[in-house]
């Protein structure tokens, strides 16, 4: 993504509707989808500004890599958890090593050149029994001006990305898409007034405390969903919960 939009990440992630709804649904995805030993290792497969690790650094033993520097120093003022930058393409781990790998709004970036060889190395370092958890962009109609700031090279649908972490050999628990509830509204702004107006730069930006309450309330409510049986058709993002399941997925 565009250097300045780290700093305009470090300083919403915490409190903003968006990032705290997503850690809300993979935390709830690890209580409910994924079976782990006590104090597992944990890796986030392009960590980013930190906001995830923070949150993860109280459920296991949390490990980042990012392949930029400038992410990882934000990251180093949130979290304890051991960084190194590095590429999902080629990750920096021995083989077998991790109980549990994140990769959050990660695999849509240009700096992939490959999902499937990056699911692979995700799978690579992973133990047996071990979990994938992703979450990431969906539905190319949804693209706009904020994928040109973050460098954007794919959005998903449900159907590509199973499609890819299959062929990296896992088997996929749950995909869903999430955001259901703002869906429509995106939608509307990024769609239908593409035509009439143009915006520059990232969709990322706070709210008011009213509106940005609201939202917090819609995507606990989604998350609390999410924790069951509940899968939903359409959203801005898609969510994906895979399991490593015998050895040797390369």
């Amino acid at each position: 993504m565009r250097t300045e939009e780290y700093e305009i990440m470090d300083g919403l992630e915490r409190n903003h509707w968006w990032f705290w709804g997503k850690r809300r649904i993979l935390t709830g995805m690890m209580k409910s989808q994924c079976s782990m030993p006590p104090n597992p290792k944990i890796l986030d497969i392009g960590c980013g500004t930190g906001g995830l690790l923070r949150e993860l650094d109280s459920r296991g033993e949390s490990y980042g890599v990012d392949i930029t520097m400038e992410a990882l120093r934000f990251a180093r003022e949130k979290t304890a958890a051991p960084l190194v930058i590095g590429s999902a393409m080629q990750l920096p781990f021995r083989d077998n090593s991790f109980d549990l790998a994140l990769c959050c709004d990660m695999l849509y970036h240009r700096d992939v050149e490959d999902v499937t060889a990056a699911l692979k190395e995700a799978a690579r370092a992973l133990k047996t029994g071990g979990w994938l958890l992703i979450t990431d962009s969906a539905f190319e109609s949804l693209r706009s001006s904020h994928d040109e700031a973050m460098h954007t090279a794919r959005r998903f649908t449900r159907a590509s990305l199973r499609a890819c972490v299959e062929a990296a050999g896992f088997s996929v628990k749950k995909l869903s898409n999430t955001n259901f509830f703002v869906f429509p509204a995106v939608w509307f702004v990024r769609v239908l007034l593409r035509n009439i107006r143009k915006p520059a730069g990232s969709d990322v930006y706070q709210p008011n405390v009213v509106v940005n309450a609201v939202l917090k309330g819609v995507m606990r409510l989604e998350a609390a969903m999410l924790r069951g049986s509940v899968s939903f058709p359409v959203g801005v993002s898609v969510l994906c919960v895979a399991h490593k399941q015998r050895e040797g997925v390369r």
